[in-house]
């Protein structure tokens, strides 16, 4: 009897000893901990003017605002686009530019959605109110249209804006059917209160902010391109457009 029991001790033990150092290593292998869907934080970075989002394990995130007014329900709030994830990294990154042109809302949120597309809960800006909202997010003043051609330099209020030359010019040409539009690049100095700083602008990267409280953007570039056609850089002429934010 004796030995019987022994026998089952050290069997349990043999069990014990390939359960714990073999089995358990191969059921564990490659096992990664599932991350749980969340939205951790939504934001607006006034300097690069756009919409900031933080999570992990989300497949997309929406940003959405709530119009100005009394009986709203869901189905009323307006959708402003969706992000796009910049890390995907364990803590993801997302970020959306802001509507170019104001609207009149109340609240700005974020809603973010898990791999199966079901909606998690959303948070909203810290920035409440229509007033508030248009102030932070929009409250620029046309300032002024420049032309400019190589070599020639505007002077305006507290800023300077020089166009030294046109290094890249790929724009589709007149009459030609092209996959994409192609751009122009523009190396210009800004001086701004008497500091100066290089900066190359594309005119596909729409507004861009180039120093202090101004923005600067393309908007027309002449001659057009002409295929079989290249243009010296003295011929150029390109309007630019310069917002300025007002400070409160």
């Amino acid at each position: 009897m004796k030995k019987i029991i022994l026998f089952f001790v050290i069997l349990l033990v043999a069990i014990s000893f390939v359960y714990w150092f073999l089995i358990k290593d191969w059921l564990t292998i490659d096992r990664v901990p599932e991350t749980k869907p969340v939205l951790l934080n939504f934001s607006f970075d006034s300097g690069a003017r756009q919409f900031v989002a933080e999570g992990q394990g989300l497949s997309a995130v929406e940003v959405k605002a709530i119009p100005t007014g009394s009986g709203l329900t869901e189905k009323d709030h307006l959708a402003l686009g969706e992000m796009t994830i910049i890390n995907e990294a364990e803590k993801q990154t997302w970020n959306m530019a802001v509507p170019k042109y104001p609207i009149s809302v109340s609240e700005i949120y974020a809603v973010g959605f898990d791999e199966q597309g079901n909606k998690l809960e959303r948070i909203a800006l810290s920035i409440l109110g229509a007033t508030d909202i248009y102030d932070a997010l929009w409250k620029q003043i046309p300032f002024q249209e420049i032309v400019l051609k190589v070599g020639q330099v505007q002077n305006l209020e507290s800023i300077a804006v020089k166009l030294l030359d046109v290094p890249e010019d790929n724009r589709c040409p007149v009459g030609v059917e092209c996959i994409q539009a192609g751009r122009i690049t523009a190396d210009l100095e800004i001086n701004i209160n008497g500091r100066t700083s290089l900066i190359s602008l594309k005119s596909d990267e729409g507004e861009r902010r180039v120093g202090g409280d101004y923005f600067l953007n393309i908007t027309k570039v002449e001659p057009e391109a002409i295929e079989g056609q290249t243009i010296d850089s003295t011929d150029y002429k390109i309007t630019f457009y310069l917002t300025k934010t007002l400070n409160q």
